[in-house]
């Protein structure tokens, strides 16, 4: 295992309007691995304490989507970051890290 995945952006920025229903997708991260075989092989996940309990990362696909609806005008942070870690089947494991900005687009939810 020679190469630790690559992310295609160090940081992908992106927008999701507030109370998009549950399983909304949001963007997909793609990683790249130089290696053949199983140490080319990439998996995705969400590094904890970063909204991990806001989004959900497709562990094979690299798609990232709601977990929960998200209310604007609840939100601390309008911009939510996350860390997502791409690492491979290598032994040891190589890993790296992209950052995703997620912000929240507010909608009018009051009727007249």
């Amino acid at each position: 295992n020679e190469n630790a995945p690559v992310f295609a952006n160090e940081t992908f920025v992106v927008s999701v309007r507030e109370n998009a229903p549950i399983g909304t997708k949001v963007t997909t991260v793609s990683a790249d691995d130089a290696d053949a075989g199983r140490n080319g092989y990439i998996t995705y996940s969400i590094s904890p304490g970063s909204s991990a309990e806001m989004f959900l990362v497709d562990g094979e696909t690299g798609e990232i989507s709601t977990l929960t609806t998200l209310d604007y005008e609840t939100l601390t942070e309008k911009t939510i970051p996350l860390v997502v870690i791409a690492r491979d089947k290598g032994v040891p494991s190589l890993s790296a890290t992209a950052a995703v900005e997620v912000t929240v687009l507010d909608m009018n939810d009051h009727c007249p």
